[in-house]
């Protein structure tokens, strides 16, 4: 393996060339993450990108990364070394005063005579025998580095553009940069791995189904079911091996949406989330609620010394909060599909609200399902509640609290 000058790597900018003869071109390397499947010729290496380091093949697994040696005669000269026979390719990337390595020592270039001679500078002042192998480095690199916490800069620090040709350009950045982030530590990884063991990639069972409904990319689901067994279009005998998925979307805060409603684009993209997860013996079927509107009338009578249109305001809003598919119900997590509304608990969240002493009369109303002894009941199991306009009468005295 070799080390690379900097790190960490950006991902994707590593560009890594090998002169494999010493008359030969410069060939580029694969990355690939993994190279235990590579044939023994293949010319691959990985990238750890934290590290800055790349890991070649052992010649089983992957083409070792070969190394390409020069050897030309050489004379000493009062600690001055003149190398005749040098590779063209070699000399013609060197000038005067640059570093090379012969053998083990470090020479220092004094004067390129031609394509085929040189003569160096020991930095150490030994003498080196003749035809000592002259070793360069034919591994070159390109590439970017960038990450981490330290690359978040303020605005106006960057003022230049480090490439050729625009140097009289004056840049500046005018907003900071965000979104570095420092590597992932072990134990961050280990927590990951371990939530990643309860993230279900295959749809089984309905709780599958609703977790990868609400895990769909680029969309907000604010609830979803999964009813096996039911499909609401096909015949019955294709329900047994058949899903259907509700999905509410989730709407702004500042939305009067009281029913939402999700588009066919909405849904249309939860499907196709799900039917990459699904089994392949399993049809599936996504589809919005069917809304069972409710509307509540009723007669209350309030305590002495208490706004009759304050308690009217929050009469309607706890109704409205009660009754809301999406944070109403009694636990406040969305009505619960399918779920029956009960007059006695309707007429029960109006008595605790602040100021009424009681109800006198309370009537529900719904635009589907069956109205059993002032209950609405007999909703299909896709079916949510939302709220209609209510009727509320607030007076300030009743000398008898009855509901009727």
């Amino acid at each position: 393996h070799i080390e690379l000058g900097e790190a960490p790597i950006v991902h994707g900018s590593l560009v890594l060339e090998i002169l494999e003869k010493a008359d030969g071109d410069w060939v580029r390397w694969a990355q690939v993450p993994d190279i235990d499947a590579s044939n023994p010729g293949d010319r691959y290496y990985m990238l750890d990108h934290a590290q800055g380091i790349v890991a070649f093949g052992n010649g089983f697994h992957g083409r070792i990364a070969p190394r390409v040696s020069l050897s030309g005669t050489v004379s000493a000269q009062e600690g001055s070394f003149t190398m005749i026979g040098v590779r063209t390719f070699f000399t013609v990337e060197r000038q005067a005063g640059d570093l090379i390595r012969v053998g083990e020592q470090v020479m220092r270039v004094r004067e390129i005579a031609s394509d085929t001679s040189l003569t160096v500078d020991a930095q150490f002042g030994a003498a080196l025998p003749g035809g000592t192998p002259i070793e360069r480095k034919n591994i070159r690199a390109s590439y970017r580095v960038g990450g981490g916490e330290h690359g978040n800069l303020a605005a106006g620090e960057i003022n230049r553009i480090d490439e050729p040709g625009f140097d009289a350009l004056e840049v500046t950045n005018l907003a900071p940069a965000t979104g570095g982030s420092e590597p992932e530590s072990v134990a961050d990884a280990w927590r990951r791995a371990r939530a990643d063991l309860t993230t279900p990639y295959r749809a089984v069972t309905s709780k599958d189904f609703e977790k990868l409904a609400k895990d769909t990319p680029g969309l907000r689901v604010a609830r979803a079911i999964a009813i096996p067994g039911l499909d609401p279009e096909g015949p019955a005998s294709s329900a047994g091996c058949h899903v259907t998925v509700v999905v509410v979307p989730v709407v702004p805060p500042d939305s009067f949406a009281r029913c939402p409603e999700p588009s066919e684009g909405f849904l249309k993209t939860v499907c196709r989330h799900l039917e990459r997860h699904r089994l392949i013996t399993t049809s599936l079927r996504v589809i919005g609620p069917q809304y069972v509107r409710i509307s509540v009338a009723a007669e209350v009578t309030v305590k002495p010394k208490s706004a009759p249109a304050e308690v009217k305001k929050q009469i309607e809003q706890a109704l409205g909060e009660f009754l809301d598919p999406i944070q109403g119900g009694a636990q406040k997590t969305g009505w619960p599909f399918g779920r029956s509304v009960y007059r006695s608990e309707v007429a029960n969240l109006i008595e605790r609200v602040d100021g009424v002493e009681c109800v006198v009369q309370l009537t529900l109303h719904s635009d589907r399902g069956k109205k059993v002894g002032g209950d609405l009941v007999d909703f299909p199991p896709t079916a949510l509640v939302c709220s209609d306009p209510f009727r509320i009468e607030v007076r300030e005295q009743e000398p008898v609290c009855e509901v009727k």
